[in-house]
């Protein structure tokens, strides 16, 4: 499984890596590919992930809507420190 650039800008280059990896670990394995997951997409990017052969796409943001982020506290002290900035510039 990976997950795209948080902005979604990942290049279609990013997926066929990952599309890659499979193929290889597959041989090496000795699996036929199309028995074997490949999740890649999300919401936004979801187009690119299937024409690199995404078999798993996530695509809650488009049921459920965008995450709010807001108040939960990250583990990651820049995270934290985006949080707040962001925060204060809401008040």
């Amino acid at each position: 499984m990976t997950i795209g650039q948080q902005d979604y800008t990942s290049k279609p280059e990013d997926f066929q890596c990952l599309a890659r990896c499979r193929e290889e670990v597959c041989d090496a394995l000795n699996l036929k590919p199309e028995d074997v997951e490949l999740s890649m997409g999300m919401s936004g990017d979801f187009e690119e992930a299937s024409a690199a052969g995404s078999t798993n796409i996530r695509v809650g943001s488009t049921i459920f809507g965008k995450r709010d982020y807001i108040g939960s506290k990250p583990s990651d002290p820049n995270e934290q420190e985006t949080q707040q900035a962001e925060q204060s510039l809401q008040t």
